[in-house]
């Protein structure tokens, strides 16, 4: 057998230590020890209980073509982020936002861009 049944007692410290770890480090590295990703100095967000996202929001249109850009030349996904995704969030707050959703890999490169 793979699997054997545990008391809520037994568990409960593992279940604690992985739950506190999976605030800020990736599964890979809680059970293997390192992750790859983080290796090539990457972010990886894989099993996260939070996870970040950048939204560039407001009058976007006049710099369309700079963010497309940015994002089809990103260096971490090759361009597969060519296709800018149009998201609808909600805040801590309450507060509603519509924007674009910008990769972490490519938010260094698209603020020097925008400046």
């Amino acid at each position: 057998k793979k699997y054997k049944k545990v008391s809520n007692d037994e568990c409960e410290p593992s279940w604690n230590a992985q739950f506190k770890s999976s605030a800020k480090i990736c599964s890979h590295a809680y059970w293997k020890g390192n992750c790859k990703t983080k290796t090539m100095g990457l972010d990886c967000e894989v099993g996260l209980r939070r996870k970040t996202y950048n939204v560039l929001t407001g009058s976007v249109l006049s710099v369309w073509s700079a963010v497309e850009a940015v994002l089809t030349n990103d260096g971490q996904k090759k361009g597969t982020h060519a296709k800018m995704q149009v998201v609808r969030m909600r805040l801590d707050e309450g507060r509603r936002i519509v924007g674009t959703l910008i990769p972490t890999s490519a938010m260094d490169t698209l603020v020097r861009t925008l400046k």
